[in-house]
C-alpha cells in the first residue's frame, strides 16, 4: 500500500495521472488488500477465531499440507468443512508470521500469495515453511480459495 501512496503522490506533484500511473496505483492497492486479507486470516487463525475465519474462506476452499516427519514428507488434503471442524477443537493459540510475500494478481479477480512463515507459541518457533494462498475476489471481497503449505519442525536453518 505504501507503493500506491508514493505513486499517487508523484502523480499529484506532476499535476496529472496518466493511465499507466493509475493502473500501477490500482495494482498496488489491490496487492495491499490481498496481503491484508492473508495477514488478517493468519491473525484469526492463530487466535482460533473460527467464526471470523469462515467469513474469509471461499465456500469450496481446499487445504493441502506437506509436512516433514521422521518418515519423510507426508501430504494431507482437507476441505473447508473438515478443516474448520478440526480448528473448533483446538485450544492453544499461536502466532504465524509471514515474510517476503510475493503477490500476483491476474485479471483483477485471481490472486496468489507465496510467503515464508514461522509458527510461534509462547515465543518459541515450532515450525516454518512456505505458505501459498490462492484468493478470488467476489463481490468486492477477497476470499481464500486454496491454502497449501510446507511445514518443517523447528526454526529455519
Amino acid at each position: 500500500m505504501r507503493t500506491a501512496a508514493v505513486l499517487l503522490t508523484l502523480a499529484m506533484i506532476m499535476g496529472k495521472t496518466d493511465p499507466v500511473a493509475s493502473q500501477q496505483i490500482a495494482q498496488a492497492e489491490s496487492k495491499g488488500k490481498v496481503e491484508q486479507t492473508v495477514v488478517s486470516f493468519l491473525a484469526e487463525l492463530g487466535a482460533l477465531d473460527v467464526d471470523a475465519l469462515e467469513k474469509r474462506l471461499h465456500p469450496k476452499m481446499s487445504l493441502l499440507v506437506v509436512r516433514k516427519t521422521d518418515e519423510g514428507m507426508k501430504t494431507s488434503v482437507s476441505d473447508r468443512r473438515n478443516w474448520l471442524a478440526s480448528l473448533r477443537g483446538a485450544s492453544t493459540p499461536f502466532v504465524e508470521r509471514i515474510g517476503s510475500p510475493i503477490i500476483t494478481i491476474d485479471g483483477g479477480t485471481l490472486a496468489h500469495v507465496r510467503a515464508e512463515f514461522t509458527v510461534e507459541r509462547e515465543g518459541r518457533i515450532l515450525s516454518h515453511g512456505v505458505d501459498h494462498f490462492t484468493l478470488v475476489q467476489e463481490g468486492g471481497v477477497w476470499l481464500i480459495a486454496n491454502i497449501a503449505y510446507t511445514s518443517i519442525p523447528g526454526p529455519p536453518a
